[in-house]
């Protein structure tokens, strides 16, 4: 007789009789059951059961009984490939329904669901019961898994030829021992060799509706339709797979010692409690993905709408997320969904308690209002987005930019992160009116921009900056030693604050500016007022913005303003590219008593040669500063009109449009006996520091 569905190894642990006989060399596994253990009803593996077998194939049971067949010979020639019960142990409807190439494979003739199970499935870990999950049975069973982890078996094979005669529990929740507790006849019916306390609670215990121990009574059961209907289509393993399935979140339920919910446990559609209690979330359970719990639970995060005021309950302190679903705003905490939702149309308004925290993209909260003492953060894309939520209310809101260069435009009360790229910051608020609008993350070396273009009544003369900070209740500047810095756009109120910027350069976009009546507009200012700081111009024209402290100002290749602010600062004009005839710098606020000029040699007050033009040209400035009088390394104080003018000379005698440094210098005032000019002619200012 071929032994198609043999395995030596679990006929041996079934039979320990035969165990022995093969132990003292008188038979081997096989021998014995071609010739005695088919005769006698014993089984070849768990996949089949020769009374089991009987029972659900009554047409086998009369051959059998006429002497025609026997129940494993009828099996092997043609209730395997019939797809006939043969086992307790293996459903073959559920491993043809998780298995699909199986199926295929069995449609087609190639083999049956027993054969394939047999020959490959048990080794590729393929569950042969819709209860038994691998992946608990080794969590359960250590010894196991470090079998498994020597590559001696699988976990599903372990259970098929072992495990199930030992009393292993097939997942985390079906406690077989529990079950021998509460039923003593089952337990004495083990004892005896008669069968195991599986193949009981699956032939038997089910249908009966006995308790399973651990607060687990079946009649809990009595009204769930899938058990139900799994019950009447004689599908236990299905049946006892739901129990398992809903035992964690029943209120009666006693986890096992060591119980802990996997983070991927499905979450039970349908069940119906027979005394209508709700599920419970195990306390600290957090799934994978985040759910939205049936109505049979207790919602451990719930929308609450009294009176039209929309509110969070439960479980509902700190991070709470925004779901869009098509228009509709759900809201996740803890990876649990609430149950209801609000259109995200402009009509809906959110109050957050304190401590809870709304996060959502920029775009849906376009869309909502968010009232109360919480706050909210929006999110943007790792696209280039254009964020503006100044004049949306959103309660304590900070806005997240991430990647990309980004848009952000703020109002009082809001704080803006750009994050990866060249953002803009663009500033909503009126001078004068004070405001606590906050810009993190900024990053002059990724080139990001303050814009004040927006801001009502600027005038950047009167706009000053400090290391300052906001500490929630007021503005923090005497005395400060910290990184940020704070914006005064007039007077005392202040209204921007830039954390950790104080050492940056920072760039700004602001209105079209002047210094001075007729003189070059401006459009970006940069401002650094960190102690030896170095501000640079780019090539367009900007106003450079020292504030307090000793900073280098260098101007770039347009026509730049230089504003040294307080403290000893270093006007630094050693090449002649940073500001010329062509493209004259202004030094705005040049103090003689502390700044500096530096360039490329020292030159005492004493000897600045003067003169007066009509026009700035370079035929009027020859003129006057002839060879005789423009010495070598040389400087002059040129007056045209209003204006005055220092020159320093590039090394040749006479005035040289193409070499000499010329500088508007009109606010040191008339009196220039104190001017001092240090020649540093070796500085390289691409890459002065202080």
């Amino acid at each position: 007789m071929a032994l198609k569905f043999f395995d030596s190894q679990w006929y041996l642990a079934n039979n320990p009789d035969v165990a022995a006989a093969v132990e003292a060399g008188e038979t081997t596994p096989e021998q014995h059951f071609e010739m005695y253990g088919v005769n006698e009803g014993r089984s070849p593996s768990a996949l089949f059961d020769a009374d089991y077998y009987l029972v659900h194939n009554t047409d086998v049971a009369e051959a059998v009984a006429a002497g025609t067949q026997t129940a494993y010979g009828h099996f092997e020639q043609f209730g395997h490939a019939e797809g006939r019960a043969a086992s307790p142990y293996f459903n073959v409807d559920y491993y043809l329904d998780q298995n699909t190439d199986v199926a295929e494979a069995v449609e087609n003739g190639d083999t049956s669901a027993y054969e394939h199970f047999h020959m490959y499935g048990a080794s590729e870990d393929r569950s042969p019961l819709a209860f038994f999950n691998a992946e608990q049975y080794l969590a359960a069973n250590p010894d196991v898994a470090e079998a498994v982890e020597a590559g001696d078996t699988t976990a599903t094979e372990h259970f098929q030829r072992y495990g199930i005669n030992e009393g292993r529990n097939p997942n985390m929740v079906i406690v077989l021992g529990a079950y021998l507790a509460e039923n003593s006849d089952v337990a004495a019916a083990v004892d005896e060799g008669s069968m195991t306390a599986l193949e009981h609670l699956l032939s038997f215990g089910i249908a009966e509706g006995r308790n399973l121990g651990n607060g687990l009574d079946l009649a809990l059961f009595a009204e769930d339709p899938v058990f139900q209907e799994a019950l009447e289509a004689g599908q236990t393993d299905a049946a006892l797979a739901r129990v398992s399935q809903v035992a964690p979140f029943l209120p009666e339920f006693t986890p096992p010692e060591g119980f802990e919910l996997p983070s991927n446990w499905e979450i039970p559609q349908d069940y119906v409690h027979p005394d209508g209690a709700l599920l419970t979330v195990p306390e600290g359970w957090t799934p994978d993905e985040p759910v939205r719990l049936p109505d049979s639970f207790e919602q451990p995060f719930a929308l609450v709408d009294t009176d039209g005021v929309m509110t969070f309950e439960g479980s509902a302190e700190g991070d709470i997320t925004l779901i869009n679903e098509d228009g509709q705003a759900s809201f996740a905490r803890g990876s649990f969904i609430t149950a209801d939702s609000v259109p995200l149309d402009g009509s809906a308004t959110i109050t957050l308690a304190e401590g809870q925290h709304l996060v959502a993209g920029f775009e849906d909260l376009e869309q909502l209002s968010v009232v109360g003492a919480g706050t909210v953060t929006a999110q943007g894309t790792e696209e280039n987005d254009e964020i503006d939520l100044s004049e949306a209310a959103l309660v304590g809101l900070t806005i997240d930019a991430q990647a990309g260069d980004d848009t952000i435009t703020i109002a009082d009360g809001q704080t803006a992160l750009g994050g990866d790229g060249a953002d803009t910051f663009v500033i909503s608020g009126a001078a004068g009116t004070p405001s606590v609008i906050t810009v993190g993350d900024y990053d002059s070396e990724s080139g990001d921009v303050i814009d004040l273009r927006g801001v009502e009544g600027l005038n950047l003369a009167e706009m000053e900056v400090r290391g300052a900070e906001h500490d929630g209740t007021q503005w923090i500047w005497e005395d400060y030693t910290g990184d940020s810095v704070g914006i005064w756009f007039t007077g005392s109120a202040a209204n921007v604050e830039v954390t950790g910027a104080r050492a940056d350069t920072m760039t700004f976009l602001i209105p079209d500016t002047s210094l001075v009546p007729g003189g070059p507009v401006y459009q970006t200012a940069r401002i650094n007022i960190s102690e030896g700081g170095v501000i640079r111009a780019g090539d367009d024209g900007e106003a450079l913005v020292g504030g307090n402290g000793t900073q280098a100002l260098i101007g770039g290749a347009g026509s730049d303003a230089l504003i040294g602010g307080a403290g000893a600062d270093l006007f630094v004009l050693n090449d002649v590219s940073t500001s010329n005839l062509g493209a004259i710098d202004m030094i705005a606020d040049f103090d003689v008593s502390s700044d500096f000029i530096v360039g490329r040699s020292t030159v005492a007050a004493g000897n600045i040669v003067t003169g007066i033009v009509d026009t700035m040209d370079a035929d009027s400035l020859a003129a006057v500063l002839t060879a005789e009088s423009f010495t070598a390394n040389g400087a002059a104080a040129i007056t045209s009109g209003a204006s005055t003018y220092l020159i320093l000379n590039d090394g040749t005698a006479g005035f040289d449009a193409a070499g000499d440094v010329v500088v508007d210098i009109t606010s040191a005032g008339p009196d220039l006996s104190g001017l001092k000019i240090v020649g540093l002619p070796d500085i390289d200012t691409a890459s002065l520091a202080l």
